[in-house]
């Protein structure tokens, strides 16, 4: 409840921490920070905020990214501590691995779409043999729906 009410109706004076607990299960908060340090409910730990690592999300909160191995925040921004793999050697893994998926889907599509025509082809031969079948029968439903259609005029 104190989530809401910090989130709606205390909006300049809270911010939004990120907390990834164990089992890498991440919970949100808003808390108002008392110090320089918050306290979330439900948790042992206080928490040690700085001006430094922190950033706006897109409603405009102060955010704060906290792991529970951690005491200070940590800094989202900052690649060096988040690891070797840079976003242009993370797009050439995703663009050869969207074109290897690509390649793949080509292979066996020729298969489905073999099978779809047949299907369609299918079909279109049963409507037009139901139609067939139904249009040398109209003229005698027509006389037969005659009667009722004279009564109900």
């Amino acid at each position: 409840m104190t989530n809401f009410i910090n989130k709606h109706f205390r909006k300049h004076k809270c911010v939004k921490i990120l907390y990834f607990v164990e089992g890498r299960k991440q919970e949100v908060h808003y808390v108002i920070p008392t110090g320089s340090g918050v306290r979330i409910k439900n948790h042992v730990t206080a928490f040690v905020l700085n001006d430094k690592e922190f950033f706006l999300d897109e409603k405009g909160f102060i955010t704060y990214v906290l792991t529970y191995g951690r005491v200070e925040p940590v800094d989202p921004t900052n690649a060096e501590n988040l690891g070797g793999l840079t976003p242009a050697d993370l797009d050439v893994a995703i663009d050869s691995k969207v074109a290897s998926e690509i390649l793949q889907a080509t292979k066996s599509s020729t298969d489905i779409q073999v099978v779809l025509f047949v299907f369609i082809g299918v079909m279109v031969l049963g409507m037009l043999a139901l139609w067939y079948t139904t249009n040398a029968r109209f003229d005698d439903l027509t006389e037969t729906l005659r009667p009722i259609t004279e009564v109900l005029n």
